[in-house]
């Protein structure tokens, strides 16, 4: 069985929610590394698999098997801190803050989506802890509408469950909420998105990393619809466990006659900002999906 079947289920999530709540931090870290190093050693788990494809593509494929080995293990162990640092602060939302260093540019960010005279679009790749800082955001008084999956499993419903609870206003996407974040937009407001789960049916495919990729680019429809920037926002883990929350500066969409031309620069733009913050911790990139799932397996070998 698909071991995300399992992690991301209801019971799954309820299940390390429980857990969380009730261990202390050196407890909840010792399981949380047994469970993430365990799972990285099943090498036909289609999330290992995209794990390796991912962390090779991500360091241009200059490593060994063995360094390659040794990257999707602090992969799974740093995903597995975060959902433990996460989990175990849900009922202690007042210490969320002690997790997260905000940057000064990224608290001006949260000021001007408090204000709503101007509006943008934030994107973030899947790095690090990037649902703790979102609630964080939050709690500090960032507003956003935040779009997620079209169609989420039980797991990933709890997680927008969670969102609301803390009073992000987080909705799947369809042509719905898409309208609904344009006029969100139009009005001054922000909407929050990733800008990396792979999206098959996607009929573009935007260069990341130097390799067309089935990406999402709702994100940069949403911007040229309402003429606003999109800026990247990155999360980080320090070695002391305190998670920071950088962001680059606003990138003003560019115009083109031809509209797919149009989206495709535009995308990849973004996508660069993106690329440039992860292979900074390549190791901290969460992406458990194959972006590129036509590269040949025998390099991984």
């Amino acid at each position: 069985m698909d071991l995300r079947t399992i992690i991301n289920h209801g019971y799954g999530i309820r299940t390390g929610l429980a857990l969380a709540r009730i261990m202390p931090k050196s407890a909840g870290y010792a399981l949380a590394r047994f469970l993430a190093r365990g799972i990285a050693m099943q090498r036909k788990q289609p999330m290992v698999k995209a794990v390796r494809t991912n962390q090779w593509v991500a360091r241009d494929g200059q490593v060994t098997s063995a360094e390659l080995d040794e990257a999707v293990r602090q992969t799974f162990v740093d995903r597995a801190y975060s959902i433990f640092d996460l989990y175990h602060n849900l009922q202690k939302p007042e210490r969320m803050s002690e997790y997260v260093e905000f940057s000064p540019e990224y608290k001006a960010l949260i000021e001007r989506s408090q204000r709503r005279d101007e509006g943008m679009v934030v994107v973030l790749p899947h790095v690090s802890n990037y649902e703790l800082v979102g609630l964080a955001s939050a709690l500090q008084g960032g507003q956003a509408v935040t779009l997620t999956l079209p169609e989420q499993p039980g797991g990933y419903k709890q997680h927008d469950i969670i969102r609301q609870k803390f009073g992000i206003e987080a909705v799947p996407a369809s042509m719905a909420s898409f309208k609904h974040a344009t006029r969100h937009l139009q009005e001054g407001g922000t909407v929050a998105t990733g800008v990396d789960r792979p999206l098959p049916e996607s009929r573009y495919r935007p260069r990341f990393f130097g390799r067309e990729a089935a990406l999402p680019v709702h994100y940069v429809v949403l911007a040229l619809r309402t003429n606003v920037p999109v800026v990247v926002a990155w999360v980080s883990r320090g070695d002391e466990g305190l998670y920071r929350v950088v962001n680059s500066d606003f990138i003003p969409m560019q115009k083109h006659p031809n509209r797919k031309t149009e989206i495709l620069l535009n995308a990849e733009r973004i996508l660069e900002v993106a690329e440039r913050y992860i292979r900074q911790n390549p190791q901290q990139w969460a992406m458990f999906f194959e972006v590129w799932p036509d590269v040949a397996p025998e390099t991984l070998d």
